[in-house]
């Protein structure tokens, strides 16, 4: 079982790295969710920024976590490790996605990605 899992875990680790560099350009935009007047007040706004800081804390919590659960042979746990950014992903995007539809307006508009 621990060969199998050591491919996996280089696997994973080399994909979350690459998400997580990837993102912190986003990390570099997520104030200005929150820099509009009265944005500070939205509840929702405040969920979105925290779920874009929660992906790269997510990730290093993963890449770490996954490597001492296999050390000490928690095999189901290293698992739950590899897994664990999906949970921030699949966060960010559904906060995103109530945004666009309770907002008056579209977000793509405001949105400061391309």
């Amino acid at each position: 079982m621990a060969r199998r899992m050591v491919p996996l875990i280089y696997g994973s680790n080399i994909l979350w790295i690459w998400a997580c560099l990837a993102s912190l350009s986003m990390l570099v935009y997520a104030p200005m969710l929150l820099d509009a007047p009265g944005s500070e007040k939205s509840v929702l706004l405040r969920l979105a920024y925290f779920g874009l800081i929660s992906f790269p804390i997510s990730t290093l919590v993963s890449i770490l976590g996954s490597w001492l659960a296999f050390s000490k042979k928690l095999f189901r746990t290293t698992v739950f490790f590899m897994w664990m950014p999906v949970g921030s992903i699949a966060y960010t995007v559904s906060i995103f996605g109530i945004l666009e539809t309770v907002s008056k307006s579209s977000l793509a508009s405001r949105f400061p990605f391309p």
